[in-house]
């Protein structure tokens, strides 16, 4: 391979003759036979996180971003979100190209400092606090008896949210 095709960045012209795009399943599918790769090989592996990714050119791409650059003919400009969290789920029409608050907003587990193991739900004294995260502030919800009402609140807070920001950004489009 050329040393000049090394240092370009990839492109979707490129991207599009090495692999064609499985609408099906979100797969990119090689096109001719790479090192022990046959043509036809689905591309890309498991990371630990869960991600797929994948080696062209000698550097490591993350699938989801290829796929966003094969099909739409540039770069994702912000984060390329799995909008049902099924982080393997490539299809186009599950990836959107979103800011980082808003790709936060599929975290469905409590981070591992959390003394409730629920997202959202915080001691208060006797009691539990419900609150969730929106544009940088933190918006109290309420105040509840139980671990399981504040995440009950929580999660329908953060529902309405989600569902406001996609009629948002469908009025965008």
């Amino acid at each position: 391979m050329k040393q000049e095709t090394l240092k370009r960045p990839l492109t979707a012209d490129r991207l599009r003759h090495l692999f064609s795009y499985d609408e099906n399943d979100g797969a990119l599918i090689r096109r001719c036979r790479v090192s022990s790769a046959p043509a036809g090989a689905v591309l890309g592996y498991a990371r630990k996180d869960g991600y797929l990714h994948a080696v062209i050119d000698y550097r490591f791409y993350l699938l989801h971003r290829l796929v966003w650059l094969y099909v739409k003919g540039e770069w994702p400009t912000k984060q390329v979100d799995h909008i049902n969290g099924i982080k393997d789920d490539n299809r186009i029409e599950n990836l959107r190209d979103v800011s980082n608050a808003e790709n936060n907003q599929n975290i469905y587990r409590a981070t591992h400092i959390s003394k409730t193991g629920l997202r959202g739900v915080f001691p208060h004294g006797s009691k539990w606090i419900a609150q969730i995260g929106v544009e940088g502030k933190t918006l109290h919800i309420g105040t509840f008896a139980s671990t399981q009402e504040a995440h009950a609140a929580y999660c329908a807070a953060k529902q309405q949210l989600h569902i406001q920001e996609r009629k948002h950004h469908a009025k965008i489009k």
